[in-house]
């Protein structure tokens, strides 16, 4: 785990929040990766999607418009408003044990030359007619051995569930269905709750949107009186444009 997210007391989707040797739930839904892949005779949305998110992004124009205030790092305890810039590649990786269209995803504090601060998997779902269901999310046991491999042929092959820490049922983020300007993958804080490793209960809301070029990412901790543990980040989502690898 990097700086970054080491900060965090608990940190929605990365390894801290997550209740050791959870299996993630089979989510449910209907979407279509919003360029309507349908229309395409043959076409897979979970590969299309894959597809869409697979290279180099980065929130530096957002971060660099930002107000001075905002841009400061989180604080333990207290999910004030903050902004940070990151780096984030994504990687279409073989690993059959976890599913037909898998993610790595490594992002970097900063610039491609930063500190890695999140290294995760994302396993897209689809229903028996190729639709685009939902997607599951992990985080490694132990991300190290992975670390800056994503292009590298056959560094997934071997993973499976015992190499990752997934979420309980109910804590699938949902496709939604398409729109002219994106897909939306969401989940509330209603239907995913964890409990921490500090024992401590919380619901987990996460909301994913995909647009041409464009990616938009919030994720947070929701105590039972609606109060924030977390909030990455703790302003606006990440604004994420592709950018030249």
């Amino acid at each position: 785990m990097g700086r970054f997210f080491a900060v965090l007391a608990a940190c929605g989707l990365c390894a801290c929040a997550m209740p050791a040797g959870a299996e993630p739930g089979a989510g449910a839904g209907t979407g279509e990766i919003f360029y309507n892949p349908m229309a395409r005779e043959g076409q897979d949305s979970s590969l299309d999607v894959t597809t869409e998110l697979a290279g180099a992004w980065s929130n530096a124009g957002q971060y660099a418009a930002a107000p001075e205030d905002l841009k400061r790092p989180p604080v333990v305890g207290h999910p004030y408003d903050w902004l940070d810039q990151q780096y984030a590649q994504f990687h279409r990786v073989e690993a059959p044990a976890i599913g037909g269209h898998v993610l790595y995803l490594e992002w970097r504090g900063g610039d491609a030359d930063g500190e890695i601060s999140r290294q995760r998997i994302w396993a897209f779902r689809q229903d028996e007619a190729g639709a685009l269901t939902g997607m599951d999310f992990y985080t490694f046991v132990d991300p190290a051995p992975f670390a800056g491999l994503g292009d590298t042929e056959g560094a997934f092959a071997a993973l499976t569930p015992d190499d990752l820490i997934g979420y309980p049922d109910g804590c699938t983020l949902t496709a939604s269905a398409p729109t002219r300007t994106g897909l939306v993958f969401e989940v509330t804080a209603q239907d995913c709750i964890i409990t921490a490793r500090s024992g401590r209960e919380m619901g987990i809301e996460a909301r994913i949107e995909i647009g041409p070029d464009r990616l938009s990412y919030q994720e947070a901790g929701v105590s039972a009186d609606g109060s924030f543990v977390f909030r990455v980040p703790g302003g606006p989502a990440y604004a994420f444009r592709r950018v030249d690898d």
